[in-house]
């Protein structure tokens, strides 16, 4: 009779996750997460094929923490409150997770990005947001227009690269109601 596993996919994927955010992308390896579940690193390849799984189910993993976070954020059914409350929660999140974040943000091997489906899951609730403003013609536009702005101020925030003064927080908020404006046309 075999031995019984000694980890789980889920300890698996949330060991990976929490050397990603304390120490970086280089140091989740099969070998240190092997050691933090608690097994040999041999043993780590009856749970994943490779390192490129590994950083898939991560991927996924985030990806799904991530859309959760803006899904719930999207409940007034008012798309500029909708897109407000997104904001908040986008920033939220990748502030709480940057190595995360970084990596769903990054040019990584394509077997390391999250299925298609989830990819979609994220962008599902800005979507919906933006067409509730510009109709359906532009709803795609409006939300990559929408997801670069928030994306490139969370990330250049999370890089410690806003050193001018002032809040940035209070910058983004600025920015996102511009945005909404000019969608409103207000």
């Amino acid at each position: 009779m075999p031995a019984p596993s000694r980890t789980s996919i889920a300890a698996i994927t949330i060991a990976a996750r929490a050397i990603l955010e304390a120490e970086g992308l280089a140091a989740v390896t099969m070998q240190r997460v092997a050691v933090a579940v608690g097994i040999r690193a041999p043993s780590l390849y009856k749970h994943v094929r490779d390192h490129g799984e590994l950083m898939h189910r991560v991927a996924n993993d985030l990806a799904e923490e991530l859309a959760n976070e803006l899904d719930a954020a999207a409940f007034s059914e008012d798309p500029a409150r909708d897109l407000e409350s997104i904001s908040a929660a986008f920033r939220r999140w990748a502030a709480s997770s940057p190595a995360g974040y970084a990596l769903l943000t990054s040019p990584v091997p394509d077997s390391w990005r999250q299925d298609p489906e989830l990819n979609a899951r994220t962008s599902a609730a800005i979507v919906k947001a933006t067409q509730g403003l510009v109709g359906p013609d532009k709803a795609l536009d409006a939300a990559r227009t929408f997801v670069a702005f928030v994306h490139g101020c969370v990330s250049l925030e999370n890089a410690g690269v806003f050193r001018l003064g002032g809040d940035p927080a209070t910058a983004y908020r600025f920015g996102v109601a511009t945005l909404i404006r000019s969608m409103t046309g207000r």
